[in-house]
């Protein structure tokens, strides 16, 4: 799975929960989807960088940083 189709579909998932009426908070989602990338060298490096940035991580931040590291051919 492409990392734009794995951002999407948990977004998807996150909409379909608040569509039926359950919140989810970011960092929930946050969470799951960097402990959902593959095991692999560079998403490791990528999950620590975010990790360890040191400011509160947002979702926003986190698809950002995906797409830009997807972008950059960091998904390889």
């Amino acid at each position: 799975m492409a990392v734009l189709d794995h951002i999407a579909f948990y977004l998807n998932i996150c909409c379909q929960f608040i569509e039926v009426g359950h919140y989810v908070n970011d960092i929930t989602i946050v969470n799951t989807l960097l402990l959902s990338l593959p095991c692999a060298p560079t998403w490791d490096i990528i999950k620590q960088h975010l990790l360890y940035k040191g400011n509160a991580l947002t979702l926003d931040d986190i698809t950002t940083e995906l797409i830009s590291v997807h972008n950059d051919g960091g998904q390889k």
